[in-house]
Formats: C-alpha cells, sequence, structure tokens
C-alpha cells in the first residue's frame, strides 16, 4: 500500500483495550475500602464482556466510580454528622474546637473522594440527576439484556463513541437515537432457513418455529435482539409471520418458548407489545399442546402479551378451556395442585432473581436468603444496616462489642466499686488464699488480712488489671444478651427467620399467597417485583436506644473472666 492510501486511514484509539486503566480505576476503590476485591473483579469480567471497547468500559467504570464512592463518603459524613448533633445537648455549649474537629473530619473525606475520582465532592453532590440516570439506563441488567445485543445487532449503535465528556442523559440520547435509525432500516423480509417449521398454517400468514435458541436475522428485522441477549439453553423463536413473494416471510411477532414448553417474551416490532389484530392467532397458538404456559420476564416485560390484553370473556373461556395458561392462583382455583409449583416456579423464574426461591416442602416462597439479614432484599436500603451488619456480626464472631460501644473508663470503675466485694466472695478460698499470700509476698507494705479488696485493687496492679477487665467483661455480656433480645425480636417483627441448618437468614412468604399477589398484578398490568414482594414484608428500621443499651451485669461472666485474670497475671 502506498503512503498516501495509508494516511487515510485514522488510527482509532478508543477501539483498543486498555486493561490497566481498567485496573487503576478499580484498584483505588478497593483500596480506600469502597468495595471489595472481588466485587471489583466480578463487575470488571461483567462490563468488559458486555462493553467490550475501551471508551465503553473507561466511560462506564469512571460513572460507576463516581456513583458508588459517593454513596460510600455520603454515608460517612452523615455518621460523622448525626455523632456530632447527638452529643451536643450533653455539651454547655459546643467549642470552637469541636466544630472545627468535625469539619477536618469531613473535609478529610471529601478530599477522600477527589483522590479516588479526580472531582470536588460537590460534583457527586450537585449531579445527583446525571448519577440516577446512569444508575437507571446503564446498570449491569440493561447492558447485558439490551446495549450488549445492540452492540452486536445495529452498526449505528456500536458507532456511537462513548466520549468522556457525556453525561448519562447525553449519552443515553445518541444510543436511542442510532437505534432508531437502526430499526427503521432493518429488512424486513426474511428467507426460510432449512429447518424452519410451519406450526400452524392460514395461507397467507403463518406461525413459523425457528430451530435455534435466538435469530439475529429475525432481530434485525421485528427492531429487537431476536434473543441474542440472554438465550437459554432450549430456547425456540416462534414467529408469526406474513408470506412475501419469492418464498419469503415478513415476521410480525416473535414469540420466546422455553424447554419446558413456557412462552417467555412475547413481542411485536422493536419490542412493541403485541397489536389486537393478531390476538386471534395468538389464541391459536396458545391452544396447542406443546404450548404449557406463559412465564413472561425478558426485556421490557410490560410490553409482552399478557392474558389480561384479551377482553375478559375471552380470557375466561381460554383460560377454562386450558387453565394452565392463565396464572398459578388460576391453577389453584381450578384444583390442578400437582401442576401449582411447576407454573409459579415458571413465574417466579421470570423475574430473573437468583434469590427467588421455591420451597415446596414448606409451601413458601423464598425471597432472599443471606448469610447476614444485612444483606437481605428489603434490608440493604435501610438507613441502620451498617448497624445491622455489625451486630449480626456481634454473633458469628465478625465484630466486637467495642466496635458498637466504646465503654467510658469512669463507668468501669463505677462499676468495679459496686460489684468488687462480690466478685472477690465468689472467688474460692483457695483462691482468696493464694490472693493474699501475692499480696503478702510481694508488696510488703500491704496487710492482705488488714486491708479490704477495694483496698488491695487500688494498691496492687496485677489484681487491679484482673478485677478491671473482669468488671469490662460482665458489663460487655449484659449488654451483649440485651443487644441480642433486641435484635431477635426485631428479626421476628421484620419477618426474617434463621434457617439453622445452612446458617443463613431469610424472609419468605407462603406460596399461596405470592401466587395470588403475582396474579393480581398481572391483572394490573404491572410486573414490578418490589411491589409484590413489598406486600409481605414489614420491615422498619433496627434503632439503638437512645441512651444505648444497658443490660444486666452479668456476674458469672465476671466471675470466669476474674479466675483467668488472675491466674494469666501471677496471682493465683
Amino acid at each position: 500500500m502506498r503512503f498516501q492510501e495509508f494516511s487515510r486511514f485514522t488510527i482509532r484509539p478508543h477501539l483498543f483495550e486498555n486493561k490497566q486503566q481498567y485496573k487503576q480505576i478499580m484498584d483505588t476503590m478497593v483500596n480506600n475500602d469502597i468495595i471489595d476485591q472481588n466485587e471489583a473483579q466480578e463487575t470488571l469480567n461483567e462490563v468488559r464482556t458486555r462493553l467490550k471497547r475501551a471508551d465503553r468500559i473507561i466511560w462506564w467504570l469512571r460513572w460507576f466510580r463516581i456513583k458508588e464512592t459517593g454513596q460510600v463518603i455520603e454515608v460517612k459524613i452523615e455518621k460523622i454528622r448525626r455523632e456530632w448533633e447527638f452529643n451536643q445537648p450533653s455539651l454547655a455549649a459546643s467549642s470552637p474546637e469541636d466544630e472545627e474537629e468535625v469539619r477536618q473530619k469531613i473535609l478529610q473525606l471529601e478530599n477522600l473522594y477527589k483522590k479516588i475520582t479526580k472531582k470536588d465532592y460537590d460534583y457527586y453532590v450537585n449531579n445527583s440527576i446525571a448519577i440516577n440516570d446512569f444508575r437507571i439506563e446503564f446498570n449491569i441488567q440493561e447492558l447485558k439484556t439490551h446495549w450488549a445485543a445492540m452492540f452486536e445487532q445495529s452498526p449505528q449503535v456500536n458507532q456511537v463513541e462513548w466520549s468522556a465528556d457525556l453525561s448519562p442523559s447525553d449519552l443515553y440520547i445518541r444510543l436511542k437515537k442510532a437505534e432508531e435509525e437502526w430499526r427503521e432500516k432493518q429488512a424486513e423480509e426474511l428467507e426460510p432457513e432449512p429447518n424452519d417449521q410451519i406450526i400452524i398454517d392460514y395461507g397467507k400468514y403463518a406461525w413459523v418455529k425457528l430451530d435455534r435458541e435466538y435469530c439475529e436475522l429475525e432481530g434485525r428485522a421485528m427492531g429487537h435482539c431476536g434473543n441474542t441477549g440472554t438465550p437459554q439453553e432450549g430456547d425456540r423463536i416462534l414467529s408469526f409471520r406474513t408470506k412475501v413473494d419469492g418464498g419469503k416471510q415478513r415476521p410480525h411477532l416473535t414469540f420466546i418458548l422455553d424447554k419446558n414448553g413456557f412462552l417467555g417474551e412475547m413481542k411485536g416490532r422493536g419490542n412493541d407489545k403485541p397489536s389486537e389484530k393478531y390476538h386471534p392467532y395468538i389464541i391459536d397458538l396458545l391452544k396447542k399442546d406443546f404450548v404449557k404456559g406463559i412465564k413472561g420476564g425478558g426485556y421490557m416485560p410490560e410490553n409482552n402479551f399478557d392474558l389480561s390484553d384479551l377482553d375478559e370473556q375471552t380470557r375466561e373461556e381460554l383460560v377454562e378451556q386450558k387453565p394452565e395458561l392463565g396464572s398459578s392462583y388460576d391453577m389453584i382455583k381450578a384444583g390442578k395442585t400437582e401442576e401449582f409449583y411447576k407454573k409459579l416456579e415458571s413465574e417466579l423464574d421470570a423475574f430473573d432473581l437468583a434469590s427467588l426461591q421455591l420451597d415446596t416442602e414448606n409451601n413458601r416462597v423464598i425471597f432472599d436468603r443471606e448469610n447476614s439479614p444485612a444483606d437481605l432484599y428489603g434490608v440493604r436500603e435501610l438507613d441502620s444496616n451498617n448497624l445491622i451488619k455489625r451486630i449480626s456480626g456481634l454473633f458469628n464472631g465478625e465484630t466486637d462489642i467495642r466496635d458498637i460501644y466504646d465503654y467510658p473508663r469512669e463507668l468501669v470503675y463505677d462499676k468495679l466499686e459496686d460489684v468488687a466485694d462480690d466478685l472477690y466472695e465468689r472467688l474460692s478460698e483457695d483462691e482468696q488464699q493464694t490472693l493474699r499470700e501475692f499480696v503478702k509476698k510481694n508488696y510488703e507494705d500491704i496487710d492482705p488480712d488488714e486491708s479490704s479488696i477495694e483496698e488491695i485493687i487500688s494498691e496492687v496492679d496485677e489484681i487491679e488489671t484482673a478485677f478491671r477487665n473482669a468488671v469490662m467483661t460482665g458489663i460487655e455480656s449484659g449488654d451483649l444478651d440485651q443487644i441480642a433480645d433486641s435484635f431477635n425480636d426485631w428479626l421476628e417483627e421484620s419477618g426474617i427467620t434463621r434457617n439453622s441448618q445452612r446458617d443463613t437468614y431469610e424472609i419468605s412468604a407462603p406460596a399461596d399467597d405470592v401466587s395470588k399477589a403475582i396474579h393480581n398484578r398481572a391483572l394490573e398490568e404491572s410486573d414490578d417485583l418490589d411491589d409484590i414482594i413489598r406486600q409481605f414484608l414489614d420491615i422498619e428500621e433496627f434503632e439503638e436506644p437512645y441512651n444505648g443499651w444497658s443490660g444486666d451485669f452479668d456476674m458469672d461472666a465476671a466471675t470466669e473472666r476474674l479466675v483467668d485474670e488472675l491466674s494469666s497475671e501471677g496471682v493465683t
């Protein structure tokens, strides 16, 4: 190639991978405890798989860093302010030094945000709309179910450059415009494949079964992904088509039939809801024996065909003739209890939420199951989530009670004055005798036989340390019991149960009730999983008492610790 010809080619660096830059972006968050290493690696792997190109990946990671870092810093700043405000009533007047100390702590966090994101913290505060646009339009699920397929299918979408200066809304507008251009240019007429099978023939029209899990040609002709986004093993495409001249076919509807015979996505052109004029043909398909039911789901599930799209009389007649086409709740009413769980499971699968599980043995739907209640659905969003995480950590050894309370020295010594005699009396006669002998041997100016235990504690360092640590244990143990009672009450009131066999926490509801809720939501044309689940949840904030937890002093725990401490100090 001559130089003049070669020089016409433009090198486009945004197309090439920059793994070092990806790692640098994620490492700044990991190294500053914004996210952990596993989450960073999983996120990066997922984003690289879906976005594929450097400009897209870097743009996404930068906004992800802005959002995640801002959320963590915001929580920490709010905690500092709340603690400072909480302590004000106990002060006669706040000194300038107190306020300055708070300002410095907040400034350190704001500087940390700038260090990580290369932007002032005010940028996060003043760009909440842009950050929310990113969360909605470019979350992992959207990348997986929509944009990844668009990059493969649409040259127009694939050519959009994800410039660093684009806000999420500006980028979204460009991508949607490119997508619309692509849809308008798609050829609507297809050449049938050799293995395509006509399953219902109307002469001019036909339902055609495509013997493959996804079809790019179907997707291009219909202006959707053709099930290339998230194909499942055993999926087959059912396409309603017009026969045109030359043996070609023009598709109008695309339905996905899974390996168990359930219909998932059921869309018209451009992922729109199928037009009413196609309802007679859809009804004929639903009556076929190989169609075992409807589960819906997929991308834009609200645009799937649904039985509620039919007039009431037609729907009731169809469900009466074939109950499995209705909801799992319809099957209960029809007395088909043996097939109920399979139908309910398909309805739950449509929500594409891994945490949803059907426990047929106990007739319950498990909405979520986690090792810590702080990670449960409906708890993660609570303002008190961090407190819940620390409290639950007390019971699995991940945290210490002093991560919750910093006991003042005065409190411990006041309690020591109250219980010193009782603790001493709980020692055996041999232990008391050994203690006195230790004092006589090592402290000649103290006569243990003439001195009270309080006087001995105040003069003998080893004994003072042992009694002080014992009292600390007694206080902590008593408080821990009260915290446990309070926490268990909150778990019970919130409907959270502990599975002792799995050593996990669960939120669940009766399967029949969940089935009815899904059925009612379908009639209301709502696929909002939150609305369905929250009917069964009554999770409120877990709050520390105003004056903190203060349990009964645990004399047994204190005595046991005292014996150990006296031994370790060489007293007994």
